[in-house]
């Protein structure tokens, strides 16, 4: 390297994901909360109702809540899917139809992610890239296993980056 530019060197990929499945451990949870619910009130009902037919019920609409959720994560897994490389963030969006967006790392100004508790007890979040790329200031990784290495990844090849190219951010 000299006079602070970078060296020519190939762009190599770091890390890739989408969606994970630990991030819906928060639907089931909540999911097993209605479902105790709808069984102790079931259980409080049943001298008023046939209990065949309320279990019944009970299972086909259980069953049908984490079909659902299977659908969600599907959909999501499909959806989105985020590589980072040394130079770019890659992000692929849809099923049929696909639309793919690169922001470099160069561009990004901020890195932050956010956990609900029951994402930080599986260690999955989101995380959010904000740029001054203007098609694209800010990207949203949502359902991410690891957030916190992923996005300390992120931050640390941004600064690098930055650092190469001889790209200098003012501290107030």
């Amino acid at each position: 390297m000299t006079n602070g530019t970078k060296a020519e060197t190939s762009e190599t990929e770091v890390w890739s994901g989408g969606y994970s499945l630990q991030a819906l451990w928060s639907s089931y949870v909540i999911l097993g909360a209605l479902a105790i619910i709808a069984a102790v009130a079931l259980w409080i009902l049943q001298p008023f109702a046939n209990m065949l037919t309320t279990w019944t019920l009970f299972m086909v609409a259980s069953a049908g809540c984490v079909a659902v959720l299977f659908a969600v994560f599907l959909y999501q897994k499909l959806n989105r899917n985020f590589v980072l490389t040394t130079e770019r963030i890659k992000h692929r969006e849809g099923i049929l139809t696909r639309t793919h967006y690169v922001l470099e790392l160069i561009r990004v100004s901020d890195v932050t992610y956010d956990q609900g508790p029951i994402e930080a007890l599986f260690g999955c979040g989101t995380i959010y890239v904000h740029s001054t790329d203007p098609s694209h200031p800010e990207l949203v990784l949502g359902g991410i296993e690891k957030v916190r290495d992923v996005a300390d990844q992120i931050d640390r090849l941004r600064r690098e980056e930055r650092r190469l190219r001889g790209v200098h951010v003012e501290t107030i």
